[in-house]
């Protein structure tokens, strides 16, 4: 695979970046592009090419699953892009067990501690929000998630 490459959905007046871990909003043009958001993507943890990407100087969000390897992904992007911003959830967790899924939490005897996660990234609710996916053992999906109502209320 060659991941040096990024894939923008571009808009005509964009006043937004949003970065997604996953491809799923980028095949659905038509609201970010309504809403004048340009959308991103890296590759998941492929994100070194973001050190050479043209933000325009727009405001910079990220949207990702809400599980260990999302979160963790984060921290490694707002090293290459201090300024961005964590957009918060608003789909609806799902278990992780049921879902068969490979991101799990971290000290889970201990939510507090955000799963190894550097608590200085998050702000107070989305603290909260990760210490309840642990207690319950539940992920918040990216695509489940309302892209346009999370950046009508960031």
């Amino acid at each position: 695979r060659d991941f040096q490459y990024l894939y923008v959905l571009h808009c005509d007046t964009p006043k937004a970046i949003v970065l997604c871990e996953n491809l799923y909003f980028l095949k659905m043009p038509e609201k970010p592009r309504k809403n004048n958001i340009e959308l991103w993507y890296a590759g998941g943890r492929n994100i070194e090419k973001l050190n050479y990407a043209d933000r325009k100087d727009l405001p910079t969000f990220y949207c990702c699953d809400w599980d260990h390897d999302g979160l963790d992904i984060f921290k490694s992007v707002k090293s290459i892009i201090p300024e961005i911003i964590l957009l918060t959830p608003n789909g609806k967790p799902k278990d992780i067990i049921k879902t068969e899924h490979r991101s799990l939490w971290r000290n889970t005897e201990s939510p507090a501690l955000l799963s190894g996660l550097s608590s200085d990234l998050f702000s107070a609710d989305q603290k909260q929000l990760i210490e309840q996916l642990i207690l319950d053992n539940t992920w918040i999906v990216e695509e489940s998630n309302d892209l346009i109502a999370m950046m009508q209320s960031s």
